[in-house]
């Protein structure tokens, strides 16, 4: 089963092409000898446990999951602070975030990229080179539109942080 995102009205129902095999253990997310059937969602480029599908898309006119569409992959920068980049927001036709040295906790980073995917993909490309961001009137969080640092040549929105949980 493949299932994508895309901005278009048709994408709010995901499309079905085949299925794939692989393991998923909520516990320990480690690999069990019972296989899960699981889907690939290939704007995120994401596997998701085909239960846990089934469980968040139901048929009608729910939309998927923010985090079944936009993936963020986090990872220890040489600083110690952690690094985050999305995938599947090209989907939509924006630019990708990027963030780096965030000092906080990685779980707050990943919510924070999600949210922030999320009211771009509702808003559409609203946030400005520039922009200031955050999830109180204390907190800034610099939105600058800059070449990503992983791939070259893309456009991304990068986050700079600014005291805490800054770099």
């Amino acid at each position: 089963m493949r299932i994508s995102c895309r901005a278009s009205a048709a994408a709010r129902t995901p499309s079905v092409a085949r299925l794939c095999t692989g393991s998923w253990s909520p516990q320990s997310l480690t690999r069990r000898e019972t296989l899960w059937p699981c889907v690939p969602w290939e704007s995120s480029d994401s596997l998701w446990p085909a239960p846990l599908v089934a469980e968040n898309i139901a048929p009608g006119d729910r939309k998927p999951p923010m985090p079944f569409c936009v993936g963020v992959m986090l990872s220890r920068d040489a600083s110690g602070g952690v690094s985050g980049v999305t995938r599947g927001l090209a989907a939509f036709g924006l630019m990708e975030i990027e963030a780096g040295g965030f000092k906080g906790d990685p779980r707050q980073l990943n919510g924070l990229m999600l949210d922030l995917a999320g009211y771009l993909i509702e808003a559409g490309p609203v946030i400005k080179d520039g922009d200031t961001i955050g999830p109180d009137a204390a907190t800034k969080i610099v939105v600058r539109h800059e070449t990503s640092g992983f791939i070259p040549g893309q456009s991304v929105y990068r986050l700079h942080f600014q005291g805490k949980g800054g770099a």
